[in-house]
């Protein structure tokens, strides 16, 4: 029993990946730090609830896989207070099976019966709260396709939007395709970006792409929250 719980005693810290490096984490500002019991939320759909998640405003602080055993919920809790994070999603990962043939021995000699023994592999994401709404929103780069629809690789994808940020109310959409900021052209995501926040006026104008045409609309430029 004791070698149990020794061998699983750092599983589910040592499957995590963190999304900051301490460093970043600790000057982050923006996140809030949690002190109390983190809640526990089993989920169906990752993908799906994750995007939700970052709409209502959280911020993935990282993820781990680790194989469910009696342990396992207290390491994951120690591990989501270290990094003060309020929330954790769980999700079953995988689950497999395995049967051999076990021998035993009787005081008539020696039997062989069937065993039967499963694993199964979580997976869990440690979310904070985001206090800047700012902007606000998820993209990337746009892809070989999207450029040759537009024959014009430059712009910014707009994947998900949070929820009360300067975007959402400005009247950016989800899969808009940012072509310029402020009047100037944008080659990225983080271009896209770096001109908003470079720029000190009240409104700044989005030239969009929706539905295959071309719109411009006015976002409105929010103070950082400190």
């Amino acid at each position: 029993m004791i070698l149990v719980v020794l061998a699983g005693c750092n599983q589910v810290r040592s499957g995590f990946r963190p999304t900051f490096t301490q460093e970043a984490l600790a000057g982050a500002t923006t996140l809030e730090r949690f002190e109390g019991e983190p809640t526990i939320r089993d989920g169906v759909d990752i993908q799906k609830e994750s995007d939700d998640l970052r709409r209502e405003g959280w911020v993935s602080v990282g993820y781990t896989v680790f194989a469910e055993d009696f342990t396992a919920e207290q390491q994951l809790r120690s591990l989501a207070k270290e990094y003060k994070a309020e929330l954790i999603t769980r999700y079953r990962v995988d689950q497999r099976g395995s049967s051999s043939i076990v021998p035993i021995t009787t005081g008539s000699g020696t039997i062989f019966v069937p065993s039967y023994s499963s694993t199964t592999t979580l997976g869990a994401v440690l979310w904070m709260r985001n206090k800047r709404i700012y902007l606000s929103v998820y993209g990337r780069n746009l892809t070989e396709q999207e450029a040759a629809k537009r024959n014009d690789a430059n712009g910014a994808y707009i994947g998900l939007i949070v929820r009360g940020g300067a975007a959402e109310r400005g009247g950016l959409k989800e899969v808009d395709i940012v072509s310029s900021v402020g009047g100037k052209d944008i080659i990225s995501y983080a271009d896209m970006l770096r001109t908003y926040h470079g720029m000190h006026i009240t409104s700044i104008d989005f030239r969009v792409t929706r539905d295959g045409q071309t719109q411009t609309i006015a976002i409105p430029k929010d103070p950082p929250t400190e």
